[in-house]
């Protein structure tokens, strides 16, 4: 039987484990562009072509109480180049890249409720190996 459990994704930013990840889909991985695309001739001809671009972008929702956030502001304000590891630990999913910068700061919101901060985290060079989970 295959187990999972969100306890065992490890995020790491800049050698900084970061904790406080919001309920529901907190983290989420992504190319910038297709891996291969298929071009049509004239005649019904194709030809495909594979991309060279390995860029992507990381997502990552905090809870507003989270210290991660200033981790993650310290970066902004320094324009930070750093690492950063997304491993399930109970699998064998990993993504990382060794140069990232901040894409975007959250928009801060309060309410009666915790809010989520929700960060873009840029990556050059994205290894995006999507590994699932062996049998337990």
């Amino acid at each position: 039987m295959k187990t999972y459990g969100a306890a065992e994704v490890s995020v790491v930013i800049g050698g900084v484990p970061m904790t406080g990840l919001m309920d529901g889909e907190a983290v989420t991985v992504a190319r910038n562009t297709p891996s291969a695309v298929i071009h049509k001739g004239f005649a019904g001809e194709s030809a495909v072509v594979f991309n060279s671009d390995k860029s992507g972008v990381i997502t990552l929702r905090f809870q507003q109480t989270s210290l991660s956030n200033a981790v993650l502001s310290s970066f902004e304000a320094t324009k930070a180049i750093v690492p950063a590891i997304i491993k399930d630990t109970n699998g064998n999913s990993l993504h990382s890249g060794a140069k990232c910068v901040i894409g975007t700061m959250p928009t801060s919101g309060y309410a009666q409720e915790l809010s989520a901060r929700e960060w873009t985290i840029l990556v050059a060079d994205l290894i995006h190996f999507e590994g699932g989970s062996p049998d337990a």
